[in-house]
């Protein structure tokens, strides 16, 4: 009987550092998965920003 206890003690205490890396993995993923977007984004607002002032340029001329 004590030997089944240890088993289990075993067995949990791995499922638990297992739930934990998986969840490391999971929030890294998720804001290497943000910090992609708001890349993104950014870089989406520059060009649409830059091709207005060359459109407003080339009306000035």
């Amino acid at each position: 009987m004590a030997e089944l206890k240890r088993q289990e003690l075993k067995v949990g205490d791995i499922t638990d550092v297992v739930e934990e890396a998986t969840g490391l993995v999971k929030e890294n993923y998720l804001v290497g998965l943000e910090l992609t977007s708001c890349l993104w984004e950014k870089n989406l607002r520059e060009k649409v920003l830059n091709s207005k002032l060359d459109s407003i340029k080339l009306l000035r001329s």
